[in-house]
């Protein structure tokens, strides 16, 4: 194999590519986990032995595998490892980068500690959070002194990039290569050969990509080079994939998926001498100057008539391959370059342009040997038309997108699997949507699935509402492959940005047992001092309402009591909500259920995201910024003397001095401070809410609740609170906030999982990978074949080891579902559990009360939360 020498080391000049097998599930702009060891085997095997890969790739375990199963030594794989550097990817600065190379390093296992090349992904410039060029190089340069990479180098550089880090004074290692795409019609680029001639002058490799060409039958290159095909009995892919390995030098990146065409291609250019004489390549050279761009300072007008060609190109690529042009064009975004000059590129642009990029994730993927497909600098030539005439072609190519978006989407459509739902639910989310503005989702859902006896609803094009006990351990459970639907919980820019947002299971598991203590029964319970100071706080208050008799929204003081206790066992200090007389501080309670709307609605369809922006502006923001407020308010609290015990606040503290780099790497902030006040108030009081509803308007059960607590003394005096473990000694009071939680769980749509691999099978129909499926508890706790038929009813009496058989109870138990199951179980659920069985009791067996609302009254938009919920109270005498 031919190799090129950096810096006295021989680098194989043919690499092949692993980041261009991964898989994409449609409509998604992350790939999915993807299992590549059959297409790098065959690669070894055809005798390739460099290799590019990414810290952001998602096949890399599977790549780790097949090198640990290769048997081959050190010495034999020369392995190129590009680093990210996009906030926008997860990349947090300078400690996550190296953090980020030393897990690369440690998953391959057979690297002996190095990498041979070490490259930025791509030029991070300081935008949008990213670090700058010369900080992001700075890390590769301290990365080579201590031995970590061979050779470092850069991806996707320009001569501004390069501008940035050649002025700096304290320069020690300059870029040994630079990775981007290149193909004939780059010749006549006048910015590219700028670039050329710096790296030139500079001893910089070319790393280069060969992209396919556009295929318009009229371009001279193309019948050249399909002319030169006939002639030397070579593909026009194997030509183009010749030339730039034979013409352009130094290292050449190709990939392929079939054993066949990575044994030809390595045959191909590892050869001594190139397959065809200098003449064919000369002539491919000059047909592509024929068609090559001519000018690039494009005018405002140009560029109109220049996006319009790009459209019109990419409708035609659209009806050629078929993948979704709606979400390619909704995702297209401008990559920040200063310049006043254009190209279009399916992929990253190579050059100093604003350029118009389209995600990886839905580009064809052709069946010969080339590494992207690319198209890049659309001939300008053809852009001297007219500015009304360039309006036309974009009209135009915009409505032939539409037209090919449709018949994709109905294709899309029909290949999955009917089921019994509304009509317009086959062909589109607004059906759901409009359930869920309404506020009532859960209603139909019941009522569809008929308490068990239709286990499939279909409710979107690519949504199914599942009820099926045998299926909730294979959707939810531990070991179960499908993957969360929860982006839109998530910061955009940063991935895995909090638990419930994580969509890879692995992160979440490690994110999930960083904090996992801090939630462990046994540390809630050390929580208990400060639930009992906002149960004293509550009580007054009800003694208050029961001495002038006033009205009260039991909803509105159950979450103030809720909010109250997140803010003592977080922050060491209460919020204030019941201090203040039930006020809405700083309009959190409000920003909290626009926040949960906003986010259910864009989560099931983005293109909602403009009119919630309008709407509700972006309260996820502000819950942030209150959790901010109350930890900047609370640092000075001496939180040992208030209670005796730590709060997650000084938990958190603590992690951050003992190892800042795990605190910034796990978002300690954002899973403790930032989650219990985004989750921890409105499930905790929409569930003591309905608890203390049904307890009360339910004949008997306070009453049997009230001789219980008098059955062990509680009622002869209330100078103490009932401490948690004597709650735990009550069994009918567990039982009542059991049944309570299962006729009115918090969550009230489906728990959505996707489904990924080759497919899931339920009750006999076969979901496709990129399908959603999920079970709502409101569905499954009313399931009569689990229940009963009297599911629908509160009988805290079915929980009852005496009334039930343990059969009965161990069905029941299986699909209990008010915290979810799984890995992915509410992380705060004891939490919920103490504030609940402090509170109750409590309530219970001090005060008699009348409910004056009748019906409960709920509003679904994720969480079902109870609406004015009306009571008056009155003290009870103490038991002699």
């Amino acid at each position: 194999m031919s190799t090129i020498s950096i810096s006295g080391i021989a680098v194989p000049r043919l690499c092949f590519g692993v980041g261009t097998l991964m898989k994409w599930a449609p409509g998604h702009t992350h790939p999915l986990p993807t299992d590549s060891s059959v297409e790098i085997q065959q690669a070894i095997d055809a005798g390739f032995r460099h290799f590019n890969t990414g810290d952001i790739y998602t096949n890399n375990d599977s790549f780790a595998e097949v090198l640990r199963r290769s048997n081959l030594k050190r010495s034999e794989i020369f392995l190129s490892l590009k680093i990210n550097t996009y906030a926008s990817l997860g990349c947090r600065g300078r400690d996550h980068m190296i953090q980020a190379v030393k897990q690369e390093i440690e998953r391959f296992g057979t690297l002996e500690g190095y990498v041979d090349i070490l490259q930025l992904h791509f030029p991070p410039r300081g935008y949008d959070g990213n670090m700058t060029n010369r900080d992001a190089w700075r890390v590769l340069e301290d990365l080579k002194d201590q031995g970590v990479a061979r050779i470092i180098g850069v991806s996707n550089w320009t001569l501004p990039d390069y501008y940035d880090i050649f002025s700096a004074s304290d320069l020690k290692h300059p870029p040994q290569l630079n990775e981007y795409e290149f193909n004939p019609f780059l010749l006549s680029d006048p910015k590219v050969r700028q670039l050329r001639e710096f790296e030139v002058k500079h001893n910089i490799v070319p790393m280069t990509v060969s992209g396919r060409l556009p295929t318009e039958d009229s371009t001279a290159l193309l019948q050249k080079l399909e002319e030169q095909s006939k002639q030397t009995r070579l593909s026009t892919a194997e030509l183009l994939l010749s030339w730039a390995y034979y013409r352009l030098g130094g290292i050449f990146v190709t990939s392929t998926s079939k054993a066949d065409r990575a044994k030809k291609t390595f045959a191909l250019l590892s050869a001594k001498q190139a397959p065809v004489n200098g003449q064919i390549y000369e002539e491919i050279e000059k047909a592509a100057t024929l068609d090559g761009p001519e000018e690039h300072g494009l005018s405002q007008a140009e560029f109109v008539e220049f996006a319009s060609c790009t459209i019109l190109m990419y409708t035609v690529e659209v009806s050629r391959h078929g993948f979704n042009p709606a979400f390619i064009l909704s995702s297209t975004r401008d990559f920040n370059y200063p310049t006043a000059t254009y190209h279009v590129s399916f992929g990253t642009p190579p050059h100093p342009a604003t350029s118009l990029v389209f995600p990886h994730a839905l580009i064809p993927q052709e069946p010969y040997v080339i590494s992207f497909v690319y198209i890049t600098n659309f001939q300008t030539k053809h852009l001297q038309a007219k500015t009304v005439m360039s309006l036309l072609v974009l009209f135009g190519s915009l409505t032939l997108l539409a037209i090919s978006w449709l018949l994709s989407h109905i294709l899309a459509c029909l290949s999955l699997p009917g089921a019994y739902g509304p009509a317009l639910a086959r062909w589109t989310d607004a059906w759901y949507i409009w359930k869920i503005w309404q506020g009532k989702y859960e209603a139909y859902d019941i009522e569809a699935h008929e308490n068990g006896s239709r286990k499939i609803v279909r409710i979107g094009p690519r949504m199914y509402s599942i009820d099926d006990p045998a299926m909730a351990r294979v959707i939810y459970g531990i070991s179960s492959p499908l993957l969360g639907w929860y982006d839109a919980w998530g910061d955009p820019r940063i991935p895995n940005h909090n638990l419930f947002s994580a969509r890879d299971r692995a992160v979440h598991g490690l994110m999930r047992r960083k904090v996992a203590s801090m939630y462990s029964m046994s540390t809630i319970k050390s929580y208990e001092p400060y639930v009992d100071s906002c149960v004293a706080l509550l009580l007054k208050r009800f003694d208050e309402f029961a001495e002038s008799g006033e009205t009260f929204d039991l909803q509105q003081w159950m979450q103030c009591y809720a909010f109250d206790v997140i803010g003592e066992i977080t922050f060491g200090r209460r919020v204030g909500f019941l201090e203040s007389g039930g006020q809405d501080i700083d309009g959190i309670m409000r920003g909290l259920e626009d926040a949960n709307a906003f986010s259910t609605l864009s989560g099931v369809n983005a293109v909602l995201l403009p009119i919630l922006l309008v709407l509700y502006g972006n309260p996820v923001r502000g819950i942030a910024s209150f959790a901010r407020k109350l930890q900047s308010e609370s640092d000075d609290i001496d939180i040992k003397e208030k209670h005796g015990g730590e709060t997650f606040l000084t938990k958190a503290q603590r992690l951050q001095k003992e190892d800042p780099e795990e605190y910034e790497r796990f978002r300690v902030q954002t899973l403790t401070l930032t989650g219990n006040v985004a989750a921890g108030s409105d499930t905790t009081s929409i569930s003591l809410t309905s608890a203390m509803y049904h307890i009360l308007t339910t004949n008997g059960v306070a009453k049997s609740m009230y001789e219980e607590l008098d059955s062990q003394g509680f009622c002869s005096s209330l100078d103490e609170h009932i401490t948690f473990d004597q709650a735990q000694q009550l069994p009918y009071l567990q039982m009542v906030i059991k049944e309570a939680l299962r006729l009115h769980p918090a969550v009230g749509l489906p728990m959505w999982r996707e489904v990924v691999g080759s497919g899931l099978d339920v009750d006999g129909t076969h979901f496709p990978p990129g399908t959603l499926i999920g079970i709502n508890p409101w569905v499954a706790h009313r399931n009569a074949k689990v229940f009963g038929t009297d599911a629908a009813d509160f009988i805290p009496e079915r929980w009852d080891p005496q009334h039930a058989s343990s059969e009965t109870l161990a069905a029941m138990e299986q699909y209990y579902l008010p915290f979810g199951a799984g890995a992915r179980t509410c992380i705060g659920k004891h939490i919920s559990s103490l504030e609940m069985v402090k509170l109750i009791p409590e309530l219970v067996r001090r005060y008699e009360f009348k409910c004056l609302s009748g019906e409960l009254k709920t509003v679904n938009r994720w969480f079902v939360k109870p609406q004015k919920v009306l009571f008056s109270v009155r003290r009870r005498g103490l038991r002699s």
